[in-house]
């Protein structure tokens, strides 16, 4: 410690060093990501976590909707390849919107996000439908992975029904 009057004092501390440990508060090492952009349209009504979900898929072209009824006018006006949706949300809920999506012929691909905490009947409905769902909270990595996943799947589906490969 060193202290003159009038200018003040300083301080020295010394602390001994850390060893680093990987933790998952610690970001994934990078992962290859899709080499093609695919459109993706996320709806949350959580403004923040559309716009976490947009940056960490920011390889692709990603569009956002804070409700149903928005994804649906975004759909319409672009289709989209896949489309990550709340599960729980005020108005229409996410599985309002795949019914409504199903029902006017969407052919992308569909991901439930959720949190996870929601009633028996909806859970019953979601394994019904076998529309992947992913648990929210996620690493960034790990839902690159997933999407890209769906949209390498998708695409070699679609493109087998075809004849060809995208």
């Amino acid at each position: 410690m060193w202290s003159e009057p009038g200018t003040g004092s300083r301080f020295t501390v010394v602390l001994p060093q850390a060893e680093l440990q990987r933790t998952d508060a610690m970001p994934a090492p990078p992962q290859k990501l899709a080499t093609q952009r695919h459109r993706v349209v996320v709806v949350d009504d959580e403004p923040t976590v559309g716009r976490s979900i947009a940056r960490m898929l920011a390889h692709h072209d990603v569009r956002i909707a804070s409700s149903g009824k928005a994804a649906l006018e975004l759909i319409e006006d672009e289709p989209a390849d896949l489309v990550l949706c709340d599960l729980m949300m005020p108005g229409m809920t996410g599985l309002d919107l795949h019914a409504r999506l199903t029902a006017q012929g969407y052919a992308g691909g569909f991901v439930f996000v959720s949190g996870g905490a929601f009633e028996a009947e909806t859970d019953s409905a979601v394994a019904a439908l076998g529309v992947p769902v992913i648990l929210k909270p996620f690493r960034a990595g790990d839902l690159r992975a997933r999407v890209d996943e769906l949209l390498a799947a998708a695409s070699g589906a679609s493109g087998a029904a075809r004849g060809t490969s995208r």
